[in-house]
């Protein structure tokens, strides 16, 4: 039997717009919920003029992270190959844990404070005082190759897709090999550093691209 058949027009109509209404209120209380644990998942960080709303699971793998956090001078986060997302469960910070191949370390400075990471200057300092030495056999993927005299290791110098000169310091150690970019970005006159296993040496480019529009997609 179809006891909503049974029911008067009236009590048809009232039944419907208590339904609509139930509606509305648990999909406004799901958003609410949804935005309040958003919230949660947020840390708005404070440096110099500047900020960022960072997901805290590009900041730590820490849950308790504070909802506001102040930075002096740079910003450190890390994400994961292959889909550049954040720590997830079992993950852990590059200097704790075991040693993830797949973790990318990487850092940005406050603006008109990154001179230091200036990719022409350490070149050529290293080049006068005999540190590096151009070596034409180690070139590869389009990177311009000098070998370190003080060391094992290779740094290579390019550009990237916005223009700006780039070193990459790669080094091979007994349990891991790295290579650490580092560069000005001149447009925002800021220091940018990533810290990637050697592997994904041939994807320096897609780590820096994806670097560049986090901290743009994050700032306030």
């Amino acid at each position: 039997m179809n006891n909503f058949a049974d029911i008067g027009y009236p009590s048809k109509i009232r039944l419907v717009l208590i339904l609509s209404i139930l509606t509305i209120i648990l999909s406004c209380s799901y958003a609410g919920e949804e935005a309040r644990m958003t919230g949660q998942r947020i840390t708005t960080v404070h440096m110099g003029d500047e900020i960022f709303e960072i997901p805290k699971n590009y900041l730590s793998p820490n849950v308790e992270l504070p909802n506001k956090i102040e930075k002096e001078n740079m910003i450190e986060i890390s994400f994961f190959f292959p889909d550049f997302s954040g720590f997830a469960e079992g993950d852990s910070i590059a200097t704790v844990g075991p040693y993830n191949s797949n973790q990318v370390t990487a850092f940005w400075t406050i603006v008109n404070a990154g001179g230091r990471l200036d990719a022409n200057n350490s070149l050529k300092n290293a080049l006068r005082f005999g540190l590096l030495e151009r070596n034409k056999k180690l070139d590869i993927d389009g990177l311009t190759a000098y070998e370190n005299l003080n060391g094992n290791g290779v740094t290579y110098h390019a550009q990237n897709n916005q223009g700006d000169d780039v070193l990459i310091h790669c080094t091979e150690g007994p349990v891991n090999s790295t290579c650490k970019l580092e560069y000005l970005d001149r447009a925002s006159n800021r220091g940018v550093f990533a810290s990637f296993d050697m592997k994904y040496l041939p994807r320096w480019l897609e780590i820096n691209d994806k670097l560049l529009y986090l901290i743009k997609e994050w700032k306030a």
